[in-house]
């Protein structure tokens, strides 16, 4: 699928919900537009750039809405004595992708809380499989189980934890 394609599908699956988080955050409707048209430009701009694949472009888009809605009124409503010092502000590096560091870090965090409420063989069994990148047969050996449970016990917490991360999203 070619870039344009790509964000124009994305774009269509996440417009309402970015359109109503932003309606609901903000304190003047003229601000909205301009939110929402800077939150869908800087994400066309990463799907431009970026080498590495984003998990969920919904929350990924959410945290970017985010940032520019805390970001919007921050330093429109700065007065002189809370200006932030632009030494600090040129001093980060022209690398350091913000939004990308939030959004993994808050899915990353939501997904591993997610995992905790999970059995504790489960956990094992996704930790192996997911972070260590075990094969089944191999996690099977490991706790002593066989594959069949294994890879029952593994679909199923995948399964759990995408019903449990679904309604975080919603």
């Amino acid at each position: 699928m070619n870039l344009s394609n790509l964000f124009n599908d994305i774009y269509n699956k996440t417009y309402n919900n970015i359109f109503c988080y932003t309606l609901s955050k903000c304190h003047n409707l003229s601000d909205i537009d301009d939110i929402i048209q800077d939150v869908y430009t800087d994400f066309y701009f990463v799907l431009e750039k970026k080498t590495s694949k984003i998990e969920n472009y919904e929350a990924y888009l959410m945290q970017i809405t985010k940032n520019k809605i805390f970001k919007y009124y921050f330093f429109k409503n700065k007065t002189k004595e809370e200006r932030v010092d632009n030494e600090i502000l040129l001093n980060i590096a022209d690398n350091f992708d913000m939004e990308q560091a939030i959004s993994k870090k808050f899915t990353n965090e939501n997904i591993w809380n997610e995992t905790k409420k999970l059995n504790i063989t489960t956990q094992k069994i996704l930790i192996l499989y997911f972070k260590e990148e075990y094969k089944i047969k191999e996690i099977a050996k490991f706790l002593d189980m066989n594959e069949a449970s294994v890879k029952t016990k593994l679909y199923r917490g995948i399964n759990d934890l995408k019903v449990s991360l679904e309604r975080i999203y919603e």
